[in-house]
């Protein structure tokens, strides 16, 4: 099986840019809505190369995911990384 980066975005758009560049460092890209979904994958697959994912994603947050991903075998190092969605926020 290749290895996987599993990207949790609630927007399609980020999801897309995710893909991406998961793919363009020969990866293959997994994707999910939300952190029960991601949280799924991970049990069935196993734990990603890396993990991006939305920090206010619907069900499980990304915090949690973040959390549940160190505990999976050989994740303890591997690079997770939070988005954030900042189109709503004025100065």
């Amino acid at each position: 099986m290749k290895p996987y980066c599993l990207v949790a975005q609630t927007y399609p758009h980020m999801a897309a840019n995710c893909r991406r560049v998961a793919a363009s460092e020969w990866l293959e890209p997994i994707c999910t809505r939300d952190g029960a979904g991601a949280m799924r994958l991970m049990k069935e697959r196993g734990a990603p190369l890396v993990l991006i994912a939305d920090v206010s994603l619907p069900h499980v947050d990304g915090l949690a995911l973040v959390k549940e991903f160190r505990r999976l075998a050989g994740a303890a190092a591997a690079p997770a990384l939070l988005t954030a969605a900042s189109a709503g926020l004025r100065s």
